[in-house]
């Protein structure tokens, strides 16, 4: 589970409530691991970035949310911000 960035939580809960939490916890583990389409902010802000600076996204990176908060990372300054 530690490869999944996923950490172990140990909380008291009423019984009746027990397959309800596990099933919660169980479907944000499954949320957590799957990638997404960017979201319109992230591709806001690359726009921005790239009509500021020039830059061209690679098409690979517009496929992935993970993919393209790391271009923003790599490709923004503190007053980009």
């Amino acid at each position: 589970m530690r490869s999944l960035d996923l950490l172990l939580v140990q909380i008291w809960v009423p019984k009746d409530r027990v397959l309800e939490i596990k099933s919660i916890a169980s479907r944000m583990a499954e949320e957590g691991s799957q990638d997404r389409e960017p979201s319109q902010r992230q591709l806001s802000f690359a726009q921005f970035l790239c009509d500021k600076k020039g830059l061209k996204i690679p098409a690979e990176v517009l496929s992935s949310s993970k993919k393209l908060s790391e271009w923003l990372n790599k490709n923004k300054k503190k007053e980009d911000k």
